[in-house]
């Protein structure tokens, strides 16, 4: 008897799983019907608080879609190929190595900062960290860290890892700072073949300028950070 109920009331289940399912779908694309209306500004401003691979997955969706966004991307060295291998030993110190400066008219979505990683048995730790951009705009005081700063992606490395991919995405008027920091006296990492990917709107949309810098300690007491040595 109970399982003539069973057979009964399984169809019945199977339907309304299809049903939520079709109707998942449906919703889908009512809001991508919607947003296909759009006009081609108003989607790019949307599109710029999307995640990248939403970003990247909207842009499939149609011809028109991907040549409304007009999506530009590009993969350079951070800096230029000479500047593509360092080696850093900062013992426990933060030491900018980077900065990367969007040129007034860029329409960037965001980057992507990638690279090979070789350390030793002692970690290490790297940082991004946004900044509103200064006036003075020498390369040594783009390092400086001032108080408009905001940390906002971290990445603890190990002996274990063998590439590095940060992420983050990219707002007007702002720079962007790397830092490394190198746990153990003496201990050091090195990065290989770093490279910028970038994503905007429009051509010309991803032009930045890229400093770099060398990170080594100096005194290994001054700016000692006690709760990243652990």
């Amino acid at each position: 008897m109970l399982s003539s109920i069973t057979r009964r009331f399984k169809p019945r289940a199977h339907r309304s799983k299809e049903s939520a399912k079709k109707q998942k779908v449906d919703q889908t694309k009512s809001v991508e019907t919607l947003f296909e209306h759009l006009p081609r500004e108003l989607k790019q401003r949307v599109a710029f608080f999307l995640p990248l691979c939403d970003l990247m997955n909207l842009a499939k969706t149609s011809q028109s879609m991907r040549s409304d966004l007009d999506l530009e991307i590009v993969s350079s060295p951070l800096t230029d190929r000479a500047s593509q291998n360092k080696l850093y030993q900062t013992s426990f110190q933060r030491k900018c190595f980077a900065v990367v400066v969007p040129k007034p008219e860029a329409r960037l979505h965001s980057m992507t900062f990638t690279c090979l990683v070789r350390c030793d048995r002692y970690k290490g730790r790297v940082f991004i960290v946004e900044q509103d951009v200064p006036a003075d705009q020498n390369p040594e005081n783009l390092k400086r860290r001032f108080a408009s700063s905001v940390e906002f992606k971290l990445a603890t490395l190990d002996s274990d890892q063998r590439g590095l991919a940060l992420t983050f995405p990219v707002k007007p008027n702002k720079m962007y700072q790397f830092y490394v920091l190198t746990q153990g006296m003496g201990r050091s990492i090195r990065f290989l073949n770093m490279c910028l990917d970038r994503v905007g709107f429009g051509h010309k949309s991803t032009e930045c300028i890229s400093y770099q810098f060398d990170a080594f300690e100096e005194d290994y007491f001054e700016g000692y950070d006690v709760g990243l040595s652990r």
